[in-house]
């Protein structure tokens, strides 16, 4: 089994509230934490994520993650460490998010039967639920294994094109959160008709812009699934 570990959150994890003085203690977390993770997902192999230099949603949208608190000082000198020094196997994604390239990898495994049951994506962001397959909650209160099928990776897709994600200041349809993005979902088990909802509910909200302010949408929230792909309202709702 290939562990596709999307490492950000541990090291942010590690680096909270210590100073510089305390990194041979952060290293010692991380190192422990990516030993649980081996453990618990029964990994043979084991492929760390981090981000790098730039990320394309920045430049689509400068104020992509703006709002964000001060990272720990200590936080630059843990990915060094990790990146050079660890003798992890480490991929750094630049110019994108670790959610990506974890996808992207993912997705050329899902797309291959034979490869399909292959890997688990460990991670605690709640997005990577775009990905189909098994995957590993790390977060410490939830820790749990669990399957997600592709129509429920796509109607997930669907929910955040409603909702938005105020985490990383992504702007949904005003008004429309979680509760009433699920009541407008469920009125459809095909995904076809899902994504008439979608495009239905921000064409009602926003007449004479939702189109513009789908595309914007769908271009931070969407997950990369092939390498240099950008999302597109029309592709994607012409798509079964």
């Amino acid at each position: 089994m290939l562990a596709l570990v999307d490492a950000d959150s541990l090291v942010y994890r590690c680096s909270w509230n210590k100073e510089l003085e305390e990194l041979e203690l952060a290293i010692a977390e991380l190192k422990q934490l990516f030993n649980d993770v081996e453990e618990k997902v029964f990994a043979s192999e084991m492929r760390i994520y981090v981000k790098g230099n730039g990320n394309y949603r920045q430049q689509i949208f400068p104020q992509y993650k703006q709002h964000r608190t001060q990272p720990p000082q200590i936080l630059p000198y843990l990915y060094k460490w990790l990146i050079n020094s660890s003798g992890y196997n480490v991929i750094v994604a630049h110019g994108q998010e670790s959610d990506d390239a974890i996808s992207i990898e993912a997705w050329k495994r899902f797309r291959n039967k034979r490869k399909r049951g292959s890997y688990i994506v460990c991670s605690v962001d709640k997005d990577l639920i775009q990905i189909p397959g098994l995957h590993y909650d790390m977060y410490h209160t939830r820790d749990r294994i669990f399957y997600v099928k592709r129509k429920e990776s796509e109607a997930f897709l669907c929910h955040q094109l409603l909702t938005g994600d105020k985490t990383d200041n992504i702007k949904g349809i005003k008004g429309v959160g979680d509760v009433t993005a699920s009541r407008i979902l469920e009125k459809a088990n095909k995904l076809r008709k899902k994504k008439k909802l979608v495009l239905g509910t921000w064409a009602s909200h926003s007449p004479t812009s939702w189109k513009k302010e789908l595309q914007l949408c769908g271009q931070l929230i969407y997950i990369r699934r092939e390498k240099d792909e950008e999302w597109n309202w029309k592709t994607w709702s012409a798509e079964s």
